[in-house]
């Protein structure tokens, strides 16, 4: 808990005709800690991938992200779009 005195300002008395709130930030900060024993059978899936993209609209990607094992996972996903429009010839796999 902060210290309700503030260092250096006077001291003044309080008008009971009257109501005040005065709010005081706290701060604080915290570390994650994860500990995993044993050995790891934990699988990540991603399933119903659809790409609605309308004409004149922004494109929609959908998809189903499936854990399953004795792990929590974490990570990042990353999808770049490439329109047939852009498409080089070459690149069409």
């Amino acid at each position: 808990m902060p210290d309700p005195k503030v260092q250096g300002e006077p001291i003044r008395l309080k008008d009971s005709s009257s109501i005040s709130v005065s709010l005081t930030p706290v701060f604080g900060i915290s570390i994650p800690v994860i500990i995993r024993t044993g050995t790891s059978d934990t699988q990540v899936n991603l399933t119903d991938i659809s790409l609605q993209a309308p004409e004149n609209a922004p494109a929609h990607l959908n998809m189903v992200v499936r854990r399953s094992g004795n792990h929590s996972v974490y990570g990042d996903i990353n999808i770049d779009y490439v329109s047939e429009k852009a498409r080089s010839p070459l690149l069409q796999v």
